[in-house]
Formats: C-alpha cells, structure tokens, sequence
C-alpha cells in the first residue's frame, strides 16, 4: 500500500500514465493476496532480511518444518534452547505435538518447564490464524475464541518420565487413560523424535549432537523400530 501511495505523486512517473488505475488495483490485489501476506509476514518475524535472503534465524526454521519449529528455531537462534537444557525443551516438544482434547492420565506431580499462556501467545504471534487456520480449533468447545490445535502441556510429563528411565509398560499404567492409549503414547513420542531429527540434521553444533543423542533415548525399546539416524 506505501508503494502505490508512492506512485500517486505527481512526482512519480506513474503520475500521468493512462493504465494507472487498472495497474494500481492489480498491484493491490497481489499485496493482498495470501503469498504476499506469508511473504511480509515472514520478514516480521525476521525469517527474511531486506535484501529476501534468509537470516540465520529463517535458516534455522527452515529446518523445522513440523508444527511449532519457528518457535523452536527462535529459541534456537537466540541461544534459549541449549545442549544443556534440551531436556526442558523436548518436554515442551511433546506439548506441541499432542491435540489440546486428549487427556493423558497423570499419577505423579509435574510441573511443565514453561509457562503455558506466554508460550501459546509466541505461537499464535508465528501462525497467526488467517495464514494458519489448518493449525487452529475454529470452533473449540472449552474456549470463546479459536486456539492451536495441537498444544498441551500435560503431553510434557510423558516425556518427562521416558527420558529418566521409565520402562513402558510402566509408562502406559502412568499415563494411558480411558481416552487415551498406549497408541497415543508411542504416537507422541515417535512425533517429538520427528523434532529432534530435524533439530539433529540443522547442524547446530552440539545441539545438534545432543539432538542426536536424546533421539537415541528416546526410541529404546519397544519403539527402536524406528531408528534410522542416518
């Protein structure tokens, strides 16, 4: 819109030209369509510089294609999510791969890592809704408004308790439920090692070999059957 406003002046060339009108509109027309607002929306979130190349930061979130990776990317970036404590972040990585309805069971006390409410506004800040309706719950029954599909912070305490040890069949009398099952466990915990591939394959140093190390954990048996570090 500030370039068409531009060409308006008298001063433009375009100031006198018979096809102004008609072009303008078009131009319009192309600023507001959905590839130009993903466009100017990643330059908002720094994923592009003035000159369209990716910054280090969209170099990153280019690796990280699944749901929530820009999030994970800036804290990436930013040197929040460290080697150290991957831990904390792989717990946040199962609250970002289990649907908000499900309800894992949960025996023992457990406080997630992160604060909830901050977190989802982050994410709604990196998918906002009119670029990302297939990630949001439209019409949610517990809500006023629509929210991310896939963000639960109780999904964190399954991670918590399989990265310190828990043998599965114990971690299924821990958290399966009447609505949720064994299937629904072995499903999160393929999808965090998903994340953590990802994060493995962006050569990031020793997060990256963590990354690598922690996928390892994680696909002990009986889930070994998918191990293919490559």
């Amino acid at each position: 819109h500030a370039f068409i406003a531009a060409m308006q002046k008298q001063e433009s060339p375009c100031y006198d030209c018979k096809v102004r009108t008609g072009c303008h509109r078009y131009i319009k027309q192309r600023g507001d369509s959905d590839l130009a607002s993903m466009h100017l929306h990643l330059h908002r979130v720094g994923a592009l510089d003035d000159k369209e190349k990716l910054t280090p930061y969209g170099e990153i979130a280019r690796h990280l294609p699944q749901g929530g990776g820009m999030l994970i990317a800036k804290a990436l970036e930013d040197g929040e999510l460290t080697a150290e404590n991957l831990g904390q972040y792989t717990e946040l990585l199962a609250s970002l791969t289990l649907a908000r309805h499900k309800e894992p069971s949960r025996k023992g006390p457990y406080k997630f890592p992160f604060s909830p409410a901050p977190l989802e506004a982050r994410l709604e800040r990196y998918y906002p809704l009119r670029l990302f309706p297939e990630l949001y719950d439209l019409k949610p029954r517990r809500y006023n408004e629509p929210v991310i599909k896939e963000f639960n912070p109780e999904a964190g305490y399954i991670l918590h308790c399989w990265m310190r040890g828990m043998d599965y069949n114990e971690l299924v009398k821990e958290c399966a439920g009447e609505f949720f099952s064994s299937g629904d466990i072995m499903n999160l915990i393929y999808r965090v090692a998903t994340h953590l591939q990802s994060i493995g394959q962006a050569r990031l140093g020793e997060v990256s070999d963590m990354a690598r190390e922690v996928r390892r954990n994680i696909l002990r048996h009986p889930l070994e059957i998918a191990m293919n570090i490559g």
